[in-house]
């Protein structure tokens, strides 16, 4: 669940970006910043460290 919010709140990053910078983002960029914030949660969770490696994983097939 919270690696679909982190998902989400980046993908809302990037269109106020677009809309209020003129900054476009690719999907590989927004993929990219998810990956970051789930390196940096992986030490935040104690038991699911393996859960957010699955994840990061999974994201890393798509770059």
């Amino acid at each position: 669940m919270d690696v679909m919010v982190l998902t989400l709140w980046h993908i809302w990053k990037a269109r106020n970006s677009l809309i209020f910078d003129h900054k476009s983002c690719t999907a590989s960029e927004i993929i990219g910043r998810v990956m970051g914030d789930l390196g940096l949660w992986h030490c935040r969770y104690g038991k699911d460290k393996g859960a957010i490696t699955i994840w990061r994983d999974y994201l890393y097939s798509f770059l």
